[in-house]
């Protein structure tokens, strides 16, 4: 459950932010609210303790307020999470699929609540879970997330955002002392889903 934690947390905390003038939380609930699909491309490099080389994989991500998260990784082999408010499905590259409910699963329901939070714009209840520092150099900012919760706390010491437009990096530092980072690229916000990325969040 801690690595679907790690995989599932990145890509929701990343969401499209428009920078133009001094940026506080309360511009950044306003402006998470305000965007109802993303999608992006990412590369995510994660150096576990012990090894010299990172493990790194890419592919991509598809957000919607509406309908929830997919999280598809292409290299270095095929895997996609789907996350709804019914639960998660896991898929792999033979077509065999996993589902985990909310209901059969507190810590994931609680995971969620958090991500639901995040979609939503709400910052006072982010604040319940993560103490929060954002700064701002030019046209970049940076936000720091101490996690507070003990769900949280077992798996990360902190999280760091960065970005100018949108998020373009996030750092993961976890309680075995790994540290993975997640790099997105051609971000774009979506008026619409199109009829096939709808269709992924067909049950």
């Amino acid at each position: 459950m801690s690595i679907m934690i790690k995989l599932l947390l990145p890509f929701i905390l990343w969401l499209g932010l428009s920078v133009a003038q001094a940026l506080t939380l309360t511009d950044l609930s306003a402006r998470l609210a305000a965007v109802d699909n993303l999608r992006a491309q990412f590369t995510q490099e994660r150096q576990l303790l012990g090894f010299t080389k990172p493990l790194r994989s890419q592919g991509q991500l598809l957000v919607s307020k509406e309908l929830g998260i997919v999280w598809q990784q292409d290299s270095p082999f095929y895997l996609q999470l789907i996350i709804d408010k019914q639960g998660l499905r896991q898929k792999d590259g033979s077509g065999q699929e996993l589902r985990i409910d909310h209901d059969a699963n507190p810590q994931f329901y609680q995971l969620s609540a958090l991500l639901q939070a995040l979609l939503q714009g709400k910052v006072d209840t982010l604040q319940q879970n993560f103490k929060l520092d954002l700064k701002e150099a030019g046209a970049s900012w940076h936000l720091s997330l101490v996690p507070q919760d003990g769900l949280m706390q077992r798996i990360f010491t902190r999280i760091e955002l960065e970005g100018q437009q949108y998020i373009d990096k996030v750092s993961l530092y976890d309680a075995q002392d790994d540290v993975s980072v997640i790099y997105f690229s051609k971000t774009q916000a979506l008026d619409k889903l199109s009829e096939a990325e709808r269709e992924l969040f067909a049950r």
